[in-house]
Order: structure tokens, then sequence, then C-alpha cells
């Protein structure tokens, strides 16, 4: 399996700050990356466990490399955390793959929870 690379960034906008993940898409590897807003940064997802992922919208590349301001009034974004992942399973409704960012080595299970959200969980 190819290691693919990833990104979280801390996103501060008008609504508050959270976290996008960004993931290469195994499919599409060079494509537009796979994006999530979650709550926590990834140096407590050990301590969590578990937490709740919000898909957003694809992303382009330059945001694996790209700090700063965000056109369009959206904020600004820094890069917290930085790495690759191997999938193991990546569908529709679920995901495995074995994240090695900098503050967190783990094989991680995505899944669907309905339309809206989805679950992160350390396996």
């Amino acid at each position: 399996m190819q290691a693919l690379p990833t990104v979280l960034l801390r996103h501060v906008s008008r609504q508050g700050t959270h976290y996008d993940w960004l993931l290469a898409n195994p499919h599409d590897p060079q494509g537009l990356l796979w994006a999530a807003r979650c709550e926590y940064p990834s140096s407590i997802w050990a301590s969590l466990g578990a937490w709740r992922l919000e898909p957003i919208a694809n992303h382009r590349r330059v945001y694996l490399e790209y700090q700063g301001r965000i056109s369009g009034g959206r904020g600004w974004v820094q890069r917290v955390d930085r790495g690759t992942f191997v999938a193991d399973l990546w569908s529709e409704s679920r995901r495995v793959i074995e994240v090695s960012f900098e503050a967190v080595n783990q094989r991680i299970e995505l899944y669907r929870l309905g339309r809206r959200y989805w679950k992160a969980s350390l396996v």
C-alpha cells in the first residue's frame, strides 16, 4: 500500500475555531483531498479514543502546505500536524487507515454515522 499525505489544520474563523483534517483520496492520489472538520487536535486523539467528524467540501492539494489567510473572509489556517497514512479500506461509508502523524501513530477507523457525521475511533 502507498503512503499518502495527510494534514491537520487549525481553522480560525468568525464562527469559531475547529480543526480540518485533510487526507489524500487513495482512489485519486493526486486529486482533491477528502476533508472533515473535527473539534480536537491530534495531540489528544489517543486520550479520546473516539471523536466525531463532519465532512466538508474536498480541498485543493495546496492546503497540504498552505498556512495563512483564506480568501473570502473565511479566516485563517495553521498546520498543527502533518504526516502520512496508508488506507487498508476506503469506501463511501467506512475507512480504515494507519496514520503516522507527528503527534499520533495509530490505526483509525472512520465510519459514517448518518448523512452529516462520521465517527473516528482508534483501533
